[in-house]
């Protein structure tokens, strides 16, 4: 009967779940560069000082040895279990290590919260005519947007 705060976040599971599993398949950050400031090894490759090395969580985290049915939108697959038992770098929407996104715990707390106001009064449905593609710029991106037809909920359907 109110308005959520972030103080309700541990007692919104679901909507981590889903926030998560969105970023899994669309990772904002979908490409990431960084240049080692000394010669490594990682995996077995030499990589010398200045090299630029990329990673690319939109090929990570479709990976089948990370995630089964790697394609699919699943948010219910984001348990504690998966998360114990997942490699440090096999999921990193925000980066990771030292240069991590400084603003990941705002992005995580705001997207949880958005989707719980906006879902509490209305269901939301991709619009017939929307055609979903990526555009991989900067960020990732809709290419034609993400047109949505908004149903405003009745009182007391189920959320």
């Amino acid at each position: 009967e109110r308005l959520p705060e972030p103080a309700d976040l541990p007692q919104l599971p679901k909507l981590r779940q889903i926030v998560a599993e969105t970023l899994r398949l669309y990772p904002p950050g979908w490409l990431m560069t960084l240049v080692p400031l000394e010669d490594l090894e990682l995996g077995g490759y030499h990589i010398p000082a200045s090299s630029m090395v990329m990673m690319c969580p939109w090929l990570m985290h479709r990976d089948p040895r990370f995630f089964d049915d790697p394609l699919a939108f699943r948010p219910e697959r984001w348990t504690p279990e998966l998360q114990e038992k997942m490699p440090k770098f096999a999921y990193f929407p925000f980066g990771g290590g030292p240069r991590v996104c400084i603003g990941e715990h705002f992005a995580w707390m705001e997207a949880i919260m958005v989707l719980a106001v906006v879902l509490r009064s209305y269901r939301l449905e991709l619009a017939p005519d929307a055609r979903v593609e990526v555009l991989p710029v900067l960020t990732l991106r809709a290419r034609h947007g993400m047109p949505m037809i908004a149903r405003r909920r009745e009182a007391g359907e189920r959320k």
